[in-house]
């Protein structure tokens, strides 16, 4: 994307910001079309979508056939939904339903195998980047007839897995477990006593670890039972202090910006308060009030991502009240928790189960028993409120982010290149109504051409990475 320093540009920019604050003011007009440029052929139900930093989508599932070549339940697609053919996985046996990047680019792989290329591996893999087996990285589960249903990959490159599974050793290791970056092996000292199936794991800032799905641990006097959703220290133990009592499964755990919590399963209760299906919590796990009832029944929410602009965007299976209209797997929320009307919803008959936003708003859907849509199919919002561009006024680099477009958890880092290969870090951005700003910045060697780049976390449906490019610009003079 160009953008010319010495053409201000601001004018326009700014009403366009103006009127996309207004529209979000009165309750902007958000469609949604099924995207007819995205149209990848996969024969078979796809349970995970991961968004790449370079813009690029990894899927798994039960599929064997991706556009007409081999894909044995994980693929990697370009941004228009073309395979990307240099990234060949290994043959998994069975069925795919978590993936993570690793701080080094390699994949993390879970799900229900215990076959890689023929060879044993059970319900978790690394992958190289291009997407060849890490041999290197062997599994430690030891009990068949389970799965890995969730993974989250920390700083050091240490895997936190989760699902139905067990690991046999001096202890008897079950439903989540740490592996080491270095070879997978198991972390013993992390040994966390859960009572049931994890199906999802995110990493808080500080190092608090969230754990969804339907837990019940084995009773302390210091720890309450709970339900849904518990904190792990980094260490391992129960975190007492987060205390909340959910009525049934957490599927989905997604952070905001402001470090609260969205939560959404099949439950409809939170501490004997009605919360159907979705709800929003402090950081420390106590109830936020301020997230009203959106009216999802007789179903449940599988995914959770926040927008820029407060909004939430829902995946899953449910009717709504009073209604009991059984049509919505994909629906926006107001950032009041209302349900969005001016988003049309869209239908399936099976239901979301995989479920990741591009940088600029696109929203890619993997899905379970469809047969009005795709397998793997994207929504572009048509949402006027929408802007993610970056952009060079003057001495100032000024990201303009608004709308139906994915939250940042932290402020983005600005870089710079003169040859668009080798990066410098130039700092970090300041937010502003406008969106993020880098003021008075000096290109490097006061050269004329600059390519600029920003990175940035971003969070949804348990999934976090970072997002570098977003964008490559190229000014012919600063100012």
């Amino acid at each position: 994307m160009k953008r010319n320093a010495k053409i201000p540009g601001s004018r326009s920019r700014f009403l366009r910001w103006a009127f996309a604050a207004l529209l979000c003011g009165v309750g902007a007009a958000s469609a949604q079309v099924v995207a007819p440029d995205f149209s990848p052929v996969v024969n078979n139900e796809v349970h995970a979508v991961l968004v790449t930093p370079d813009g690029k989508l990894l899927i798994g599932g039960e599929f064997s056939n991706v556009n007409g070549q081999t894909r044995s339940k994980v693929a990697r697609l370009h941004a228009d939904g073309t395979l990307d053919t240099s990234f060949v996985p290994p043959l998994f046996n069975d069925a795919v339903r978590a993936l993570a990047l690793a701080p080094d680019g390699k994949v993390l792989v879970g799900g229900e195998f215990d076959q890689v290329d023929g060879n044993s591996q059970l319900y978790v893999a690394r992958l190289e980047e291009d997407g060849s087996l890490d041999t290197g990285f062997s599994s430690p589960i030891t009990a068949i007839a389970g799965e890995v249903t969730a993974l989250a990959v920390q700083d050091n490159g240490d895997v936190l897995a989760g699902g139905r599974f067990r690991i046999e050793l001096d202890e008897t290791y079950e439903y989540i477990a740490r592996l080491k970056a270095a070879d997978g092996g198991l972390d013993t000292g992390f040994f966390p006593q859960l009572g049931d199936e994890v199906e999802v794991i995110v990493l808080q800032p500080g190092g608090g670890i969230l754990v969804g799905g339907y837990i019940d641990p084995p009773s302390e006097e210091s720890v309450p039972p709970r339900y849904g959703i518990l904190r792990l220290t980094s260490g391992g133990s129960v975190d007492g202090t987060f205390e909340l009592l959910v009525s049934g499964r957490v599927h989905a755990i997604a952070l905001q910006p402001d470090g609260r919590i969205l939560i959404g399963g099949d439950f409809g209760y939170i501490d004997d308060q009605l919360h159907s299906a979705i709800a929003r919590l402090s950081a420390n796990g106590a109830l936020d009030g301020s997230l009203m009832d959106a009216g999802i029944r007789y179903g449940s929410v599988r995914h959770v991502i926040p927008a820029a602009d407060g909004r939430i965007i829902v995946a899953g299976d449910w009717a709504w009240f009073p209604s009991e209209q059984a049509a919505a797997r994909v629906a926006v929320l107001k950032a009041n928790g209302e349900h969005d009307l001016g988003f049309n919803d869209v239908p399936t008959d099976g239901y979301a189960d995989g479920l990741a936003m591009l940088p600029g708003g696109r929203i890619v859907v993997g899905s379970i028993s469809n047969q009005q849509l795709p397998y793997v199919f994207a929504i572009d919002t048509e949402d006027p409120t929408a802007m993610d561009e970056l952009e060079v006024v003057g001495t100032t680099v000024i990201w303009w982010r608004s709308g139906l477009v994915p939250a940042l958890l932290d402020a983005p880092l600005l870089e710079a290149s003169i040859d668009g290969a080798t990066w410098v870090e130039v700092g970090t951005m300041t937010q502003t109504a406008l969106g993020w700003e880098f003021t008075d910045y000096n290109p490097p060697g006061g050269a004329a051409g600059q390519f600029l780049r920003v990175s940035a976390r971003v969070g949804g449906g348990g999934i976090q990475i970072t997002l570098a490019p977003t964008f490559v610009i190229f000014g012919d003079g600063f100012e």
